[in-house]
């Protein structure tokens, strides 16, 4: 269940409608639902709306993590620069396990479930890790 923990919204960050429901099953909210407590990268719409990073969501902005369901227009906090803890090595695309300076970069087909990974082939860094389950984020927001 990973965490944001060391995060200074005022610099570290941004504030941003959602554009779908996140943590919803069949249109209700899921407290046990798959997508929450993990990290996703996402992306900023053409109308200012946060999305998993994905064709409709193409301009990287930062990893988003949620603890509790959230709906469509909520606002939600965006980690561009800051520390996330107790990371898991099944949140990441291609880490059979996690160990200090692994880079992690934010996946560019986007869609699937884990939306980080330690392939770096057209791929965009968001960080890398210090211990096994801390990431020091320092997202490159420049390149998509």
């Amino acid at each position: 269940m990973s965490r944001y923990d060391k995060y200074d919204p005022m610099v570290g960050g941004f504030r941003a409608p959602l554009a779908a429901n996140f943590g919803y099953t069949s249109s209700l909210p899921d407290k046990a639902h798959a997508d929450l407590s993990k990290v996703h990268a996402v992306g900023l719409s053409t109308a200012g709306l946060i999305g998993k990073f994905a064709t409709a969501f193409p301009k990287f902005c930062g990893l988003l993590i949620l603890t509790r369901p959230m709906a469509a227009g909520d606002i939600v906090d965006v980690m561009t620069d800051g520390e996330i803890v107790d990371l898991v090595d099944g949140e990441i695309k291609g880490a059979d396990t996690l160990g200090p300076g692994t880079a992690l970069f934010a996946d560019t087909t986007g869609g699937g479930t884990n939306l980080l990974t330690t392939t770096s082939a057209a791929m965009i860094p968001v960080g890398f890790t210090v211990e096994i389950s801390r990431l020091i984020v320092r997202c490159d927001l420049g390149v998509s």
